[in-house]
């Protein structure tokens, strides 16, 4: 009896390390020169954080929203206020956007996004020139609703750690009691 219940903790211990854990990643870019960013970049703006979206999951890879009023645009064609992109962590290289900013972006300007990897370190704004202001602006994109990994994979990978096991345990349990 007790070598099954032993067999049965051991069974848990086992499930409970295959079960599948999320990937600890820190975020590592190589330095870019000013020049080197706005040749990366589709966008390059100078704006106000309006607002930010908070992310829900605590998952460093979901997307959080900044809304920002731009002021002037040094390349590409971006309206006078524009939703912008970027991870929720820095481990996943997100960029925190607050008060006035620099933003050098990726992609269609309704769905921009931009992270630690985006810009210089310093800004040589001579390399910028004198820019313009926005254009006018087009429709907001819909609010961001699903994160990058969603809940599902989390949620499945608590369950099958704990039912599993669980699972297991009562099996063998019941079988010693037979």
């Amino acid at each position: 009896m007790l070598l099954r219940i032993l067999a049965a903790l051991v069974l848990m211990v086992v499930a409970g390390v295959a079960t599948p854990a999320w990937v600890a990643c820190a975020c590592s870019c190589a330095a870019l020169d000013t020049d080197q960013a706005m040749r990366n970049a589709s966008a390059v703006f100078d704006g106000t954080v309006k607002a930010t979206s908070r992310p829900t999951t605590g998952l460093s890879a979901e997307q959080i929203e900044y809304t920002i009023a731009v002021s002037r645009v040094y390349q590409g064609s971006v309206p006078a206020e524009v939703v912008v992109r970027s991870y929720a962590s820095s481990s996943s290289c997100g960029a925190e956007l607050t008060g006035q900013v620099t933003v050098f972006a990726q992609g269609p300007t309704d769905s921009l996004r931009t992270n630690l990897c985006s810009a210089p370190a310093t800004i040589d704004r001579s390399l910028l020139g004198a820019g313009q202001p926005p254009t006018s602006a087009p429709p907001m994109p819909e609010p961001l609703t699903t994160t990058y990994f969603g809940d599902g994979p989390l949620i499945m990978g608590i369950l099958a750690g704990l039912l599993v096991p669980t699972g297991i345990a009562i099996w063998i349990v019941r079988r010693a009691r037979q």
